[in-house]
C-alpha cells in the first residue's frame, strides 16, 4: 500500500530512524545513519538488515549499486501525520477529520485498511493527492 503511494515515495528525503523496504527481497530495513556530499549532492545511508545482522549502504549516485530508489520509503504514523499537521488548526481539528474520514468511507473501504497506519496513509492520499486505495492501487476518485 505505501510502497504504492508514487507522491509519498517521490517526497521522501532519507533521514537516520526512517523505516524502508528493500523492493528486492521485502526485508525491512532501518536507516542508522545519512550522509549528504554537498558537492555532489549525492546521499549515502547505512541501512540495518536485522534479518542478516549486517549493514548495507545505498546512494542516489547513477551507477551504485544499491541505490535509494530500489527501496520504498514506510513512514511511520507520526512522520505520516506531520505531512498533513499544518493543514488543520489543532489536535481536535485533525482527530475529528480522521474520525469523519474513517467512518464515511470516502476516501477508502474501511475493510480493508488493516492498520492504523494504513488508515493515516488513506486520509493523506485523500487529503493531499485526491486519491483512494482500491485495494490493489492508488486511484483518483
Amino acid at each position: 500500500m505505501c510502497g504504492k503511494a508514487e507522491e509519498i515515495q517521490k517526497e521522501w528525503k532519507p533521514k537516520c530512524g526512517d523505516c524502508c523496504i528493500d523492493k528486492w527481497n521485502g526485508e525491512t530495513m532501518l536507516i542508522i545513519s545519512v550522509k549528504a556530499d554537498a558537492v555532489s549532492l549525492k546521499t549515502k545511508c547505512l541501512l540495518y538488515y536485522e534479518k542478516y545482522g549486517d549493514y548495507w549502504a545505498f546512494g542516489t549516485q547513477v551507477g551504485y549499486w544499491n541505490t535509494i530508489d530500489k527501496l520504498f520509503y514506510l513512514p511511520t504514523q507520526e512522520q505520516l501525520q506531520e505531512m498533513i499537521f499544518g493543514e488543520y488548526t489543532g489536535i481536535q481539528t485533525i482527530t475529528s477529520a480522521i474520525e469523519q474520514f474513517s467512518k464515511s468511507g470516502i476516501g477508502c473501504n474501511i475493510s480493508i485498511i488493516g492498520e492504523m497506519n494504513e488508515l493515516w496513509l488513506a486520509f493523506i492520499m485523500y487529503e493531499k493527492y485526491h486519491k483512494i486505495w482500491n485495494g490493489v492501487d492508488w486511484v483518483n476518485e
